[in-house]
């Protein structure tokens, strides 16, 4: 049986390691990490944005419309619910820029396990 095959593997492939890329970038926005450094955000987005861009380059065509899509999306929904409509609110009481492409990397990462 080759291990490549089994579901197991495929979802710590890709779900797995999008939890585990989830995780390790929001601690660099967490009260935590500001005891360590006042710019864990701006870490933060640049690691976000350049993820994105990656995945992006390495994406067919159809692919890179919908995370376009998926970051239009993000960006109008946070911005409405968060600051237009005050449904949640996030650390600094703004909505951090790495969270639009999150939501993109988000999307690329249950597009690639389905």
């Amino acid at each position: 049986m080759n291990l490549k095959n089994t579901l197991t593997f495929q979802f710590f492939k890709t779900i797995g390691l999008l939890v585990l890329f989830m995780a390790v970038f929001l601690f660099l926005d967490s009260k935590f990490f500001l005891e360590y450094s006042l710019h864990g955000q701006e870490f933060a987005i640049i690691v976000f944005i350049t993820t994105l861009l990656i995945l992006y380059y390495r994406a067919n065509k159809r692919t890179r419309e919908h995370i376009i899509y998926a970051v239009l999306i993000g960006i109008i929904g946070e911005y409405l619910f968060c600051l237009g409509f005050g449904m949640y609110s996030y650390r600094l009481n703004n909505v951090p820029h790495y969270v639009p492409p999150g939501h993109a990397i988000m999307y690329l990462g249950v597009n690639y396990f389905v």
